[in-house]
């Protein structure tokens, strides 16, 4: 099974107890990835929604999380990127044919 952008959802309780909130959260906190392949039988329970309100909330987690992507720095040599695969192929060709 193929699943992408899996989260966990959490009630935000005030101190008096009353609900009023959700707290969305990734599925596996340890990496950035946004699909994960799954064998069918390790799979315990699956649930789906007919909430209006919880599907859009999950969109709009969803379509923030890509904007949180693109508004990252551009990376440099220091973060320890390289080349893009262009430069690198066009660097490697002229390599080769000297």
């Amino acid at each position: 099974m193929i699943i992408s952008y899996p989260i966990t959802v959490s009630e935000v309780k005030s101190k008096t107890g009353a609900i009023t909130g959700y707290k969305f959260e990734p599925w596996l906190k340890t990496t950035s990835e946004d699909m994960f392949i799954i064998n069918i039988s390790d799979v315990l329970t699956m649930s789906e929604s007919s909430d209006i309100e919880m599907i859009m909330l999950y969109e709009n987690y969803v379509r923030n999380l890509g904007r949180e992507v693109s508004s990252h720095s551009k990376l440099s040599r220091r973060m320890g990127y390289i080349s893009n695969i262009k430069d690198a192929k066009e660097l490697l060709e002229k390599l080769y044919k000297k």
